[in-house]
């Protein structure tokens, strides 16, 4: 069984592919077409013997830059769920489908994304934070309505219970506004920051932005949310903030090793 000259593993008689590392094992065959045979006939004497043209025998094709099973298996994956090769091999948004280690192995890895502009970063900043408020108002909306049953209806462990679902809707929703923003960032390093981000937009200003249209519209005056107390600004550092970086860096670790 031959060994593959990357990683040493056993290959069956014949494979084009080391079966471990997807290297190349074997050279691409030329078609049959393209074989020139030597002509043995012999010559008249004095006669000197005819020497095929130079274009007639084919260029022997470049060799395939090697792909590690790290990058292969994070292109195939990614570019089959609908993602673009960045760098490294790993994937960032295409439409593209990788189906055959035969075509991965034999084309090169793009070079990386330019990065985001300012503009970029800021509007893709605050579309992800509105849609994590909408979903934290939405969340909050339905949970209020359960402590309020809970209330009326005198059931304290109900009430805990609201209390409960409330605070860990708020940490998931804010782990996942930071996942999804650093996954369309694909920033490699800057993933905790897309994150952190993301709360920021909604903790400074959406949740301000709608409270003081609200309050002006209701009572004619405006009203900064509690979020700006002493306590809420100690939480949104102890708490929101982490969490949302905290789910940057999964993203960032997830698409981008």
């Amino acid at each position: 069984m031959p060994g593959c000259p990357y990683c040493g593993a056993d290959n069956p008689p014949g494979a084009d592919f080391c079966s471990l590392c997807l290297a190349r094992l074997s050279a691409p065959v030329a078609g049959a077409g393209s074989m020139v045979q030597a002509d043995t006939t012999p010559l008249p004497t004095g006669r000197p013997p005819a020497v095929p043209p130079a274009s007639a025998t084919p260029a022997s094709p470049a060799a395939p830059s090697y792909v590690s099973p790290a990058d292969f298996h994070a292109v195939a994956r990614e570019a089959n769920a609908g993602g673009r090769v960045a760098a490294g091999g790993k994937a960032v948004a295409h439409g593209g489908r990788v189906t055959d280690a035969r075509t991965l192995a034999a084309a090169p890895l793009p070079r990386a994304l330019s990065r985001r502009s300012t503009t970029d970063i800021v509007l893709l900043v605050l579309k992800n934070s509105l849609l994590v408020f909408v979903l934290l108002f939405v969340a909050s909306f339905c949970i209020s309505l359960f402590l309020v049953g809970a209330i009326f209806s005198g059931s304290e462990s109900g009430f805990y219970i609201g209390l409960g679902l409330q605070f860990a809707a708020e940490a998931l929703l804010i782990i996942w506004g930071g996942y999804r923003t650093s996954m369309e960032a694909m920033e490699r390093n800057r993933g905790w920051m897309y994150g952190v981000g993301c709360v920021a937009g909604v903790v400074f200003f959406w949740q301000p932005l709608v409270a003081f249209i609200l309050s002006l519209f209701l009572t004619g005056r405006p009203i900064l949310p509690q979020t700006f107390s002493l306590v809420g600004i100690m939480v949104v550092i102890l708490l929101l903030l982490p969490l949302g970086a905290l789910g940057g860096w999964l993203a960032e670790k997830r698409y981008m090793g």
